[in-house]
């Protein structure tokens, strides 16, 4: 049952995805170690693996400078493999194979790591999902990275992922999440207020979403209904019922995008390696800061276009 390591924050994790999907198909069993919020909402397309939250006794071989052999001999020896993301990849996959050669390993560098260094998300995947599998040659597409709405987990039985929209009308619903960990990928609030403003001119019914680091930070409430801090399956039921998701750079963005929801990612800085990759997403914004509401709004207008073709 090889190990599956992923310490990474939400967007990281997502991008992951094809690797998971990949290697379900080449392994059966395997143990998934990540952080908590994050197995709870793949639990559906893993129903048979075993989900650690990633404790310190499982991360000390590999974050270490000079990991320790007989730390990670006996973590290969306890998961019989190990696949994952981690600093120094390559040296650590030589050095379990050499500790431990008739077990699976592949390992590849974080992704952020990987594309400061001139190679893409889809090549770090190509390469360790042909690894992983034992054979040559994998192409991705954004097919890869979809997340199955029917795989999602199951909230309680009478739970409303747009309940707390009210009495508001269900039709044309647009989500717009405020926040994001970086406080530099955070877009104004005035963008904000103007595209809600907008976009209810085009009679959408337009909702909030805000995490715990925007209460965290005392941001300023949005100005209207707003889901608080859901966990990772409400927030994805939620932004599943809606027609159109606006977000930051941000984990959230790519959870919307990757269940083929209609979403218009705001960037502040360019950063093309971060860009949803569903294939009803756009990215506004970049090298010359946050876009404007007229900008975003072209986007929406845009794939309301292409999805009436």
């Amino acid at each position: 049952m090889p190990l599956f390591y992923h310490s990474g924050a939400l967007g990281d994790f997502l991008l992951a995805l094809p690797f998971l999907k990949a290697i379900r198909t080449a392994h059966t069993s395997w143990t998934l170690a990540t952080r908590e919020e994050h197995a709870a909402l793949v639990s559906r397309l893993f129903p048979h693996e075993r989900r650690l939250s990633c404790e310190s006794r499982l991360l000390s071989p590999l974050s270490a400078v000079e990991p320790d052999r007989g730390a990670l001999a006996a973590l290969l020896e306890r998961y019989g493999g190990l696949f994952g993301f981690v600093r120094e990849a390559r040296a650590l996959e030589d050095l379990s194979r050499q500790l431990r050669p008739r077990l699976p390993v592949a390992l590849a560098e974080p992704f952020a790591y990987a594309t400061a260094h001139g190679q893409s998300i889809e090549q770090v995947l190509e390469d360790v999902i042909s690894r992983a599998r034992n054979e040559a040659g994998a192409s991705l597409s954004s097919e890869d990275f979809a997340f199955p709405l029917e795989e999602l987990p199951p909230l309680d039985p009478g739970s409303d992922p747009l309940g707390f929209l009210g009495g508001a009308s269900r039709e044309r619903v647009a989500l717009i999440h405020i926040g994001a960990s970086g406080p530099s990928k955070v877009a104004p609030t005035s963008l904000f207020r103007e595209v809600a403003r907008r976009l209810s001119e085009l009679r959408r019914t337009v909702g909030w979403i805000a995490g715990p680091v925007e209460v965290e930070r005392g941001r300023e409430p949005p100005p209207g209904p707003c889901l608080l801090s859901p966990s990772l399956p409400l927030l994805a039921h939620a932004a599943a019922a809606a027609d159109l998701y606006i977000g930051c750079d941000t984990g959230p963005t790519h959870l919307a995008s990757m269940l083929g929801v209609s979403t218009v990612a705001l960037h502040g800085v360019e950063n093309p390696a971060w860009r949803p990759r569903g294939r009803k997403a756009r990215v506004v914004g970049g090298a010359g800061g946050f876009p404007a509401a007229d900008e975003v709004l072209r986007a929406v207008h845009d794939l309301e276009a292409r999805s009436q073709d």
